[in-house]
C-alpha cells in the first residue's frame, strides 16, 4: 500500500501539484491549505542560515536500543566543537579522540537551540571499544522531552 501510495503521489504531488486530476483531494493537507504551508517552506528555505558554524548534537547508539553518552549519570548526546559539524568530520572526531569508527547518518533535524544553530544527527559504533555509559532508548526519549519543555513545545 505504501508503495502503490508513493507512485500515485510521484504523478500528480509535483512541483506544481495537479491536484484538480487527484481523487484523494478532499483529504489532502496541500489541498486544503492551497498550499499556504508549502510556501511558507519555501520561504524559509531562501533565508537559508549558515549551518557551516553549527554546532553538532550525536545521538551514538546501538541498533536504537542501547545509547551512548560521556556523561555517567545521565543520558546526554556527545556535543561536538566547531569544525566537526559535517558528516566526515563527526568521524574524524571519534576517531581521533576516541578510536572509535562510525557510521554517520545525514542529519535527522537542524534547529536553533537556545540562540545557536544546532544539528541533530544519529550515529552507530562500527569498530572499536566504547568506554562511555550505556543507557536504554527511554533515557533519550525523557531527554528529547526535557529539550521540548525548555523550548516550550509539547512533544
Amino acid at each position: 500500500m505504501n508503495a502503490a501510495l508513493m507512485d500515485f503521489g510521484s504523478g500528480l504531488c509535483v512541483s506544481r501539484p495537479k491536484c484538480e486530476a487527484c481523487s484523494l483531494k478532499t483529504r489532502c493537507r496541500y489541498y486544503k491549505e492551497q498550499g499556504v504551508q508549502e510556501a511558507k517552506k519555501k520561504i524559509q528555505k531562501k533565508s537559508q542560515r549558515d549551518w557551516s558554524e553549527a554546532a553538532v548534537s550525536v545521538f551514538l547508539h546501538e541498533n536504537h536500543k542501547k545509547y551512548f553518552s560521556a556523561n555517567e549519570k545521565t543520558y546526554e548526546p556527545f556535543i561536538l566543537p566547531k569544525g566537526y559539524n559535517t558528516r566526515a568530520g563527526i568521524k574524524k572526531y571519534f576517531l581521533e579522540k576516541y578510536g572509535l569508527t562510525l557510521a554517520v547518518r545525514p542529519p535527522h533535524e537542524k534547529k536553533i537551540v537556545h540562540g545557536q544553530l544546532m544539528i541533530f544527527v544519529n550515529a552507530q559504533i562500527l569498530l572499536g571499544n566504547p568506554v562511555f555509559s550505556l543507557f536504554p532508548k527511554s533515557a533519550v526519549e525523557r531527554y528529547n522531552r526535557i529539550i521540548l519543555e525548555a523550548e516550550g513545545r509539547k512533544s
